[in-house]
């Protein structure tokens, strides 16, 4: 519980919040996409140090070519944020996967941490393409089903999942999650991916 936790000042946050009522993740949906992300490259579909460029054909042949998986994963890429919030906020766009593909490079690739949604945004689609498969049945079937879960992901106008935000799920489910991550992946996703 939370008061065994030493976090009762945590405990107004929860009243009144039914056990099977599904709450969003935010920006926590980026922890699902990076399991994800590892989950497609235990499966070699692909590896987090390939260039992104490899998936997203848009960026050949330009500067963003040698963004590579793990640049977007650890939020390196030097690709631009657009203002509003703190990741960046175009959620009034229709499609999010359009902007951030069109996102320029304006640092250095892997100079800098910058927190930018676009770079979870575009895993998504990296997930997508690499495997072929719509990016929430791929959830779906290797994370979210073995952990019993039953997520909603949103999406924006356009139809693309919303990867850097934006999962819905119970209390019970997000702890789900996290006991999976505490027992090193669980066989859903390896302890190297995990340890890494």
């Amino acid at each position: 519980s939370l008061q065994n936790a030493g976090q009762a000042l945590l405990i107004n946050n929860f009243q009144d919040v039914r056990e099977n009522n599904q709450l969003t993740s935010w920006s926590t949906g980026k922890s699902f996409l990076s399991i994800i992300i590892g989950i497609a490259q235990d499966q070699g579909f692909l590896g987090i140090d390939d260039k992104a460029s490899q998936y997203l054909n848009e960026w050949i042949g330009d500067d963003r070519e040698n963004i590579s998986i793990r640049n977007l994963l650890n939020m390196r890429s030097g690709l631009e944020k657009f203002d509003g919030g703190n990741g960046g906020n175009f959620f009034g766009n229709d499609s999010h996967l359009d902007v951030c593909l069109d996102a320029a490079l304006i640092d250095e690739i892997d100079y800098s941490f910058d927190y930018n949604n676009c770079n979870s945004m575009l895993l998504g689609e990296i997930v997508e393409r690499a495997t072929g498969q719509n990016f929430k049945s791929y959830a779906d079937t290797y994370l979210f089903s073995p952990l019993q879960i039953n997520a909603t992901w949103w999406t924006d106008q356009a139809g693309n999942y919303v990867t850097y935000c934006c999962v819905d799920m119970t209390q019970a489910e997000y702890a789900s999650f996290g006991k999976m991550l505490l027992n090193k992946g669980n066989g859903i996703v390896s302890e190297a991916y995990i340890n890494e």
